[in-house]
């Protein structure tokens, strides 16, 4: 198997969401070991849970605050 991203270079190393193969400087990018759009997917998914906790908690003051 080959890297997703350097097809001439041998993977060492499959990408922990969607197993696509990762050559040595792929897999070293980032702990645990992810491909750039699986990356990015978890850090979208991981912003868009803390922006919704907020909005909870400020609502749940507001009404707080008003009773």
């Amino acid at each position: 198997m080959n890297c997703f991203h350097h097809p001439q270079d041998s993977a060492v190393a499959q990408c922990s969401d969607c197993s696509k193969g990762l050559c040595a400087e792929c897999a070293g990018k980032y702990m645990p070991i992810l491909c750039t759009p699986c990356f990015q997917n978890r850090k979208r998914n991981e912003i868009r849970r803390s922006v919704l906790s907020l909005l909870l908690i400020i609502a749940l003051f507001v009404i707080g605050f008003a009773w």
